[in-house]
């Protein structure tokens, strides 16, 4: 293994620690994550409960496989979805420039200038709370950071003898895209898909913490964050784990997009 690929492949380890659980999760849990047992709530970590119980009785191993399903799933969907739209916006700017460039780039900055939180608020006054409203929040955010990548890419490849070359021969514009500037910018695009997948998974979280995402008895890893602030003190496990999954995913694939950028040097 190159010293240049150790951030990649120390990403992948993190990231497998906590998917592969969550994706374990679709078929099996070791007890049913909703039910109440007010007989055992607040027990430690053990060989019955590995991360312990919280103040219901849950347990929260099986809480964490189970809201791993909704991080990941309202992650990857949110940054499927802004890199569809901003990647094939960035790519038609980039290519054809002029004023529609200049059009959709303002539009792009608009977008750009209010933060997460804002248009999350926002989505939540017309859609209320819940998944969707988060989905679409975070998927606003990411449209105009892949449209700025992609077009950046696309102006620099389009200015390449290979393309000029292809243009001489007359082929389409469609067949420059998909066929010659698209595979080379691929790698720029998916280095900034895991960097946004990180910054999706923690606003998620922080979107569920405040109350705006999952609702209950859905666990998700924000939400149960917010429902044990109170007894962190007196129950640390129950603050530990869920804090630790969202961590440990995030620095994963903040380190996956590091080693991927050292790899494509």
């Amino acid at each position: 293994m190159r010293q240049g690929n150790m951030p990649l492949w120390i990403g992948v380890f993190f990231i497998a620690v906590v998917a592969i659980p969550t994706i374990i999760s679709f078929f099996y849990t070791p007890f049913d994550p909703v039910v109440m047992e007010i007989d055992v709530r607040l027990q430690p970590p053990s060989s019955a409960h590995w991360f312990g119980t919280d103040q219901y009785g849950r347990d929260l191993f099986s809480r964490i496989m189970v809201g791993g399903q909704t991080s990941l799933t309202i992650s990857a969907l949110a940054v499927g979805t802004g890199m569809l739209i901003g990647g094939t916006l960035g790519a038609f700017s980039g290519y054809y420039g002029k004023r529609t460039d200049e059009l959709l780039m303002r539009i792009a900055e608009a977008f750009h200038s209010f933060p997460s939180i804002l248009l999350a608020l926002l989505a939540v006054t017309i859609l209320g709370p819940g998944q969707r409203t988060v989905l679409a929040a975070i998927a606003i955010a990411n449209i105009p950071v892949f449209m700025k990548i992609t077009r950046a890419s696309f102006m620099q490849q389009s200015k390449f003898e290979y393309v000029l070359a292809a243009q001489a021969l007359g082929a389409s514009d469609w067949r420059i895209i998909t066929r010659h500037i698209l595979p080379n910018s691929v790698r720029v695009i998916l280095v900034q898909a895991s960097a946004s997948f990180a910054g999706a998974l923690l606003a998620e979280a922080s979107l569920s913490y405040l109350g705006l995402g999952v609702q209950p008895p859905q666990p998700s890893w924000g939400r149960m964050l917010r429902e044990v602030q109170s007894i962190g003190d007196m129950a640390p496990w129950t603050v530990i784990f869920p804090g630790i999954a969202i961590a440990l995913i995030v620095l994963g694939f903040n380190l996956m997009a590091d080693g991927m950028r050292i790899k494509g040097k």
